[in-house]
């Protein structure tokens, strides 16, 4: 069925839907921060393979009737199903509309309404749709989304009303790409005195196409200072780890810093990986006198300056 004959229903329904609420009380909803995404935002799959995507809404309110349009790449896939989700149900019985493909110019639509009308829309948080994908060839697909709507009932102008919201797009790629790189390493200082410390930012990068946790290491030449974890970074996103380098017991010389994130699973491209362009000069510090022996100068001192008073008052007195 081509979208315009859903959107010719819809409109049929708007029609009737009136009748159907005409003892409900005049109300109308914002959902000024409501969010219709896809999820997973990235999808990675081999062709001949099949995925799902889930069309998540957040934070909307009253929610009676939506409607979505998503283009892909027909070379790379192809839109072959497609489910309502449990979301707008919660609120009473749905009047799901009949998905439209087109594996040619790469588009899907769809959407649902609520019909009969009930008291109060679908409120919060859920799934409103899966839509399954086939791969047809290795490359990238944005899953965009266009013309979305999210819509409320107003019963007193007895028409449904947009809900103002936002739509994040999904992405498909395949062959999966895994590429972790420390970019750079900072110190706050370029000396430090032994048994001093010094902060050491390490700034990593995600280049690769799915989003990745693992650990990035610090090192003095082939001695350990610490390993910290990173969570979720995104594609082509950037984080900066900080470490604290205590330089207790370490000789005066200079050292080779380095930073490394460790390779993930699946990661060959690990040249840029590891990171040893910063070198930090550890100097001699500076000696440290016995609490007992300041005690005994301090003494001596006072002593020669109560003598030297004394001596110098007597020799007053004789003249």
């Amino acid at each position: 069925m081509h979208r315009n004959s859903w959107r010719t229903l819809l409109l049929v329904f708007i029609v009737v839907a009136p009748f159907a609420v005409c003892l409900l009380g005049a109300r109308v909803y914002a959902s000024p921060d409501a969010e219709l995404a896809v999820e997973p935002n990235i999808m990675v799959k081999a062709p001949g393979e099949s995925f799902n995507i889930t069309l998540f809404v957040t934070n909307v309110a009253d929610l009676f009737a939506w409607e979505f349009n998503m283009t892909f790449s027909p070379s790379v896939l192809e839109a072959v199903n497609y489910f309502e989700g449990p979301f707008l149900p919660t609120a009473g019985s749905t009047f799901p509309l009949t998905p439209s493909y087109n594996n040619t110019a790469g588009w899907v639509s769809s959407g649902g309404a609520l019909f009969p009308y009930p008291a109060e829309g679908a409120s919060g948080n859920g799934t409103l749709a899966y839509v399954t994908f086939r791969v047809k060839a290795e490359g990238k697909s944005v899953l965009h989304f266009y013309d979305t709507k999210l819509r409320s009932w107003d019963a007193t102008a007895g028409e449904l009303t947009q809900i103002v919201h936002t739509s994040v797009d999904g992405l498909f790629q395949y062959p999966l790409v895994r590429d972790l790189a420390v970019t750079s390493v900072i110190s706050s200082l370029t000396s430090v005195s032994s048994g001093g410390s010094v902060s050491i930012d390490v700034t990593v990068t995600n280049k690769g196409n799915v989003p990745e946790t693992f650990e990035v290491s610090l090192s003095y030449n082939s001695t350990l200072i610490e390993t910290k974890p990173v969570t979720e970074l995104a594609p082509d996103a950037v984080d900066t780890v900080n470490f604290v380098w205590n330089t207790q017991n370490v000789s005066p010389g200079n050292y080779v810093i380095t930073a490394t994130a460790l390779a993930v699973s699946g990661e060959t491209n690990t040249g840029d990986n590891s990171n040893s362009n910063l070198v930090l000069k550890v100097t001699a510090a500076p000696p440290v006198i016995p609490l007992e022996l300041l005690i005994g100068v301090i003494v001596v001192v006072a002593v020669l300056g109560v003598g030297a008073f004394f001596f110098m008052r007597r020799r007053s007195s004789k003249k």
